[in-house]
């Protein structure tokens, strides 16, 4: 498992919807991927976070560049340099809509903690 796919199922474990991986690379050339998710409430967004941080350490030695935001203000942000994981409450994403902002970039969902496959059977995740 790599680590976006690491830190999509720690996301998963811990209730967390709705997550995306957004190639974003050849667009803004300073992160190559953002794996986006939503929590219901900020006991989770902290709680899939924290999740994210220990199964990355634990799995692939990663420790995060920086951390901004807080389950309080709706938006955490964790920057692991060639990708930065943004967890919101559904609120806040709907508000900073993401995945708009940056459509042109290919996307790649998760469900129930599997990769989504393409029409093909090929999985995109």
């Amino acid at each position: 498992m790599n680590q976006i796919e690491t830190a999509a199922q720690a996301a998963l474990d811990r209730k967390a919807t709705d997550v995306v991986r957004l190639d974003v690379g050849d667009i803004i050339g300073i992160t190559d991927h953002f794996l986006v998710f939503t929590t219901k409430n900020d006991r989770q967004l902290d709680a899939a976070s924290e999740e994210i941080e220990y199964q990355l350490r634990e799995q692939h030695g990663r420790k995060p560049l920086a951390r901004e935001g807080s389950a309080a203000t709706g938006w955490m942000v964790t920057d692991y340099g060639d990708y930065v994981v943004h967890g919101f409450l559904t609120d806040t994403r709907d508000l900073y809509a993401l995945d708009r902002l940056w459509s042109d970039a290919p996307s790649h969902k998760w469900d129930d903690g599997e990769p989504v496959t393409d029409a093909d059977g090929v999985t995109i995740g």
